[in-house]
């Protein structure tokens, strides 16, 4: 099922949605992180009909989702420049995904002019660049996915902790949505996979995102994503991870911890 097909399956109960994350976009035993993501930020524009942009939102992966799941969303408090949106997805009435929207558009008169982070000036990808391969190798719903990378793979053994690569929805509807980049920007592996030597269960625990652009677009659906580990030991890693533009133009930037069994 298309990105944005699931999406739409959002329905109206009452005072929640509901609807059903396809086997199409699973990590292991639950639903990958981003698609969880995008649709409580897809469940909280809807039932607050907040209509400023996205400025940040704090995500908590409380536990697995799957299948048939339910999204509530409460207005916290919506002021004269900001708004805070809960938004709580339910598998079987547990909660899954616990995550605050922030909404505030960009002021125009102020004077702060701080320049994002440059990325490294990887070109875009041709039909000849490599791909990530598909046959079976990696988690179900990279499928969903056109990936090339272009810094560093995981587990490769090495000493350094970072990863760099082009992707695109394979869904042309979800190029330039916002639901789109953030399921996009968690496409990555976790960073501190690349100085391992073989697979290992995995999960994202917490997720922090900056948007820096109210109306971010890219060239032919192609943005590059970049993750860094600073820290990993005792199963868990923290990591940075940013989202570029193929103009250079830094997009999101966000904040991860991570679980790695390994």
């Amino acid at each position: 099922m298309k990105f944005t097909e699931v999406l739409n399956e959002l329905t109206p109960d009452g005072e929640q949605l509901f609807g059903k994350i396809p086997d199409s976009w699973r990590q292991g035993r639950t639903a990958y992180g981003g698609i969880s993501t995008a649709l409580v930020y897809e469940a909280a524009r809807r039932m607050s009909g907040e209509t400023r942009a996205l400025r940040s939102a704090m995500v908590n992966f409380v536990g697995p989702a799957f299948e048939d799941y339910t999204v509530e969303a409460t207005t916290l408090r919506s002021g004269r420049t900001a708004a805070a949106v809960r938004a709580t997805m339910k598998c079987n009435d547990v909660p899954a995904n616990e995550t605050v929207f922030t909404f505030s558009d960009l002021r125009p008169e102020s004077s702060l002019k701080i320049p994002g982070p440059k990325p490294q000036p990887y070109p875009l990808p041709t039909d000849e660049d490599e791909r990530i391969p598909l046959n079976g190798v990696g988690p179900v719903f990279i499928s969903n996915y056109e990936m090339a990378p272009m810094g560093g793979k995981p587990f490769r053994g090495d000493t350094e902790a970072h990863l760099t690569c082009w992707a695109r929805h394979r869904d042309e509807q979800a190029h330039d949505s916002i639901a789109g980049i953030i399921s996009l920007a968690d496409v990555l592996a976790p960073a501190a996979t690349r100085t391992l030597s073989e697979p290992a269960p995995m999960s994202s625990m917490t997720w922090m995102i900056n948007m820096l652009v109210d109306n971010p677009t890219t060239e032919d659906g192609w943005w590059m994503v970049h993750t860094r580990a600073d820290n990993a030991k005792g199963g868990f890693s923290s990591q940075d991870m940013y989202v570029w533009n193929a103009k250079g133009q830094c997009v999101m930037t966000g904040r991860q911890m991570v679980t790695i069994f390994a």
